[in-house]
């Protein structure tokens, strides 16, 4: 009997240590007015066809101001070539 009570009390002991880690876990747990708020956001996010489409059009415009842009400079060099040149 002594030693079944003795198994029990290191038990206790343990269970005691558990609950305490569990206690400083407990502040960092959603609410329910976290959870409802994030629940409310779903609607409005978006999908991967949608996300899969914004990146197309993301590299399009890319690539269309990268053109854009060695067309200015070429541009630019060949007129200050030419003022330099007359």
């Amino acid at each position: 009997m002594e030693e079944r009570v003795k198994k029990l009390e290191d038990s206790v002991g343990q269970i005691q240590v558990d609950i305490a880690a569990i206690k400083t876990q407990i502040p960092h747990l959603a609410t329910r007015s976290t959870t409802d708020s994030i629940l409310a956001q779903i609607p409005h996010l978006g999908t991967k066809a949608e996300l899969s489409d914004l990146k197309a059009s993301l590299i399009q415009w890319m690539v269309g101001t990268m053109l854009a842009s060695a067309a200015l400079a070429a541009a630019i060099a060949f007129g200050l070539a030419q003022l330099l040149k007359g």
